[in-house]
């Protein structure tokens, strides 16, 4: 049976931590918000920025659209390539290749940096398209993207969203499709399993197992 699968970028296919708290901790400087410990700023890693900034810090959204921007300033040109994939994710996605899955990114990230950073590796070419957000912060929810390569873009019969954060699986559910949750990036096992998804695994090669019996 073929298959398309859609990754999350940051926390499934890319740890992108480092350079994504960076930029965020010059944001609050430059904003002269409260500043606060790593640990409390993980909760920005994934979720659209603009909501984050409204929920974390309770700005209006305004105010939340101009952290936005002061954020994508310093992380465009300081801050984006500071990133690594996780181990055995060019293996992973060489094996799903070989099977004849198509693949895509679907990300809540502005297209264009999910771009670079993929380049940046040498696995932008895995990909039949990498979809993100909009630089005019259009197109932001995880759902969203999911419907935009549905609506636009050959895919298989069975589709499969691979995220580790909880909007990756309500994304999905709000797209009808099937779903997989990693513990390895930035969400929680609690998180993950509250929402529906085929399988939860903790592991790159536990992920690859899966997809490949699925």
């Amino acid at each position: 049976m073929k298959k398309t699968i859609l990754f999350d970028l940051d926390g499934t296919l890319i740890d992108t931590s480092e350079g994504i708290l960076n930029s965020i901790e010059k944001t609050i400087k430059d904003l002269l918000l409260q500043e606060k410990n790593r640990d409390e700023l993980i909760s920005f890693i994934g979720p659209p920025l603009q909501g984050a900034f409204e929920e974390i810090y309770g700005l209006d959204k305004y105010r939340a659209e101009e952290a936005v921007s002061v954020f994508r300033k310093h992380y465009k040109s300081e801050d984006m390539l500071i990133c690594k994939p996780y181990d055995g994710i060019e293996e992973l996605l060489t094996t799903l290749k070989r099977q004849g899955m198509k693949l895509f990114v679907a990300t809540s990230k502005p297209t264009e940096f999910a771009i670079q950073i993929l380049n940046n590796f040498g696995l932008y070419d895995y990909f039949e398209q990498v979809v993100g957000s909009n630089i005019d912060n259009t197109r932001i929810s995880k759902a969203e993207v999911i419907q935009f390569i549905l609506d636009n873009y050959s895919v298989s019969d069975t589709v499969i969203m691979v995220g580790d954060k909880a909007q990756d699986l309500i994304g999905a559910s709000k797209t009808h499709v099937s779903a997989i949750g990693v513990t390895y990036g930035f969400g929680t096992r609690e998180e993950l399993l509250e929402e529906s998804s085929v399988a939860i695994v903790d592991s790159v090669d536990d992920l690859l197992k899966t997809l490949l019996e699925e």
